[in-house]
């Protein structure tokens, strides 16, 4: 619920070609992701991501989407999901290592995740 707000309110203040406005699509896909709507995350990180890809974000922003989407793709289309976990660990290798927890995160994930 809080997500949606968010969005809203994000697509209301910014517009919804902005970057913000995928940052909060990214949150709500997460949340989404909590609580085992993979089906709701996978369209709405889908959404978050391209639209990140459009606006030329800070890639910790797409890392954490695609990583979102690849557990959220997780077992239903294993190859796809293992793809974008390898380019969210690029991105937070890219973003320097301030995002070392999160590079780690992806790292475990991958090895894990073997289709």
């Amino acid at each position: 619920m809080h997500a949606r707000l968010a969005v809203a309110g994000q697509a209301a203040s910014v517009g919804s070609e902005h970057a913000r406005y995928a940052m909060a699509l990214c949150r709500r896909g997460l949340a989404e992701l909590g609580v085992d709507d993979a089906n709701s995350a996978t369209a709405t990180l889908t959404q978050a991501i391209a639209l990140l890809t459009k606006t030329e974000p800070l890639r910790e922003h797409l890392g954490e989407a695609r990583f979102g989407l690849a557990r959220a793709l997780w077992p239903r289309k294993p190859a796809e999901a293992v793809t974008l976990a390898q380019a969210a660990r690029d991105d937070f290798t890219a973003a320097g290592p301030t995002f070392t927890r999160e590079h780690d995160a992806v790292l475990a994930w991958l090895a894990s995740h073997t289709p």
